[in-house]
């Protein structure tokens, strides 16, 4: 089981946007993080500073993560509800990781309301 979230920027698992990988044949890998994912580490409390977030981490790349049986996929706050609506209407792409959610055949997508503030309804 993977439980995963959803980035500002759309990213899953640190796989960010432009450097995801779909067919990544490494589980595990250094990735350098977008200053959007740095801020939402400040933004959510986690540090008290930007130069306070690392600028690299470790993440399981997008293929080690298709391997789980079940995805659990919770987004929390308004902030990321563009990247909620564009994770379930934008082509699947790695320029928008998370939108590889629709591929996963078990993806349970739990929202509250501020991360389903975006969606209008006719979203599926």
């Amino acid at each position: 089981m993977a439980l995963l979230g959803v980035g500002v920027n759309g990213h899953i698992a640190f796989n960010e946007p432009d450097h995801a990988d779909f067919a990544d044949p490494r589980l595990v890998r250094l990735v350098d993080l977008d200053l959007a994912s740095r801020q939402q580490q400040v933004d959510e409390g986690l540090f008290s500073r930007i130069d306070e977030v690392p600028k690299q981490a470790l993440t399981l790349t997008v293929p080690a993560l298709l391997n789980s049986r079940v995805w659990l996929v919770s987004v929390l706050g308004r902030a990321k509800g563009a990247a909620v609506r564009s994770m379930l209407t934008q082509p699947i792409s790695e320029k928008l990781p998370a939108t590889i959610v629709r591929k996963h055949p078990q993806a349970w997508i739990y929202l509250d309301r501020g991360a389903a503030s975006s969606l209008d309804g006719s979203t599926p």
